[in-house]
């Protein structure tokens, strides 16, 4: 069909090099079926045929191999934008490159995903034209320390792709992380807080009052104040805490080891006195006229009476 050419003959391979080689009529068949301007990587290309201006230069004859990696679809040729659904858009030799760079099997929120690809099946981008993944840090070097099935810690990062980082890290802002966190270093959200940097938990005993933390004043309200040994622990009576003490005979010593915090109130029990406050079930006689505040109220007795 063309006996200028010794590459043009029946039976030989169409070639990319507009000529007509196998003769069947046609020039270039089978180079650009998907039209995108890139020749088929199936085929040898020669110079720079016009069916695949887009292809680089295939060099003198044999040529080069096409550089369309699919030559079936439009949007699969060298420089398009790769996505995530298990085909190498770019035609740079991976399929979905860049999708998952921290193999924790959810696609980056920076890509595009189609379906359920293969590299991050964890993530259904729907049908075309997809949507972004869900990996809001598909970052290798912080490893899979954040994607949509993780659990919040407190480290600064939103290890749940939630929007939010370190969100009930510190409920009560007092700069101190809840106890039922698992804390790494010390986050900037409760940064009174630090754990190993393998991780530990926080210290806040109970986040919803910001009242209540480590290094607070422990005093008699049925709370653990200080996150220390319990409810209000290692507390002792003082004048404030006890009206009678310290009046009388009711002195600060014997009154203070008779006075405890219970059920967030003070109980002040003044029956280690003997003689001057009745005991539990039963009251003694006290002494008239002696000029002694026998009840430890404040007053000399006048009258007397049990």
């Amino acid at each position: 069909c063309n006996d200028t050419a010794i590459t043009a003959f029946p039976g030989n391979a169409e070639a990319c090099d507009d000529l007509d080689n196998n003769c069947s009529g046609a020039t270039d068949e089978g180079c650009d079926d998907d039209t995108d301007g890139f020749c088929d990587a199936n085929l040898k290309v020669i110079g720079k045929p016009k069916v695949c201006l887009s292809n680089a230069d295939g060099g003198s004859a044999p040529g080069k191999a096409g550089a369309d990696c699919d030559d079936s679809k439009a949007d699969i040729k060298p420089g398009a934008t790769e996505i995530c659904d298990s085909a190498d858009n770019n035609c740079a030799g991976g399929a979905d490159e860049g999708c998952d760079d921290d193999n924790d099997d959810y696609c980056d929120a920076g890509m595009t995903v189609v379906g359920k690809p293969a590299t991050c099946s964890k993530t259904d981008g729907g049908a075309s034209p997809g949507k972004l993944g869900n990996d809001c840090l598909d970052d290798v070097a912080k490893g899979a320390k954040a994607n949509p099935g993780l659990p919040e810690v407190c480290d600064d990062i939103d290890n749940d792709c939630s929007g939010g980082t370190d969100e009930t890290c510190d409920v009560d802002n007092d700069d101190y992380c809840d106890a039922v966190q698992t804390v790494f270093g010390t986050p900037t959200t409760c940064k009174k807080t630090t754990a190993a940097a393998t991780g530990g938990p926080g210290n806040d005993c109970k986040d919803d009052d910001a009242a209540v933390h480590p290094n607070a004043t422990e005093v008699c309200n049925g709370k653990d104040d200080d996150c220390v040994g319990g409810t209000d622990n290692g507390l002792k009576a003082t004048v404030a805490n006890c009206s009678k003490m310290g009046k009388g005979v009711c002195t600060a010593s014997a009154v203070e080891t008779a006075a405890k915090c219970e059920s967030g109130a003070w109980q002040c029990n003044y029956t280690l006195i003997p003689g001057y406050e009745c005991d539990t079930g039963a009251c003694k006689e006290l002494s008239c006229a002696d000029g002694k505040d026998n009840n430890c109220d404040g007053t000399i007795e006048s009258p007397c009476g049990n």
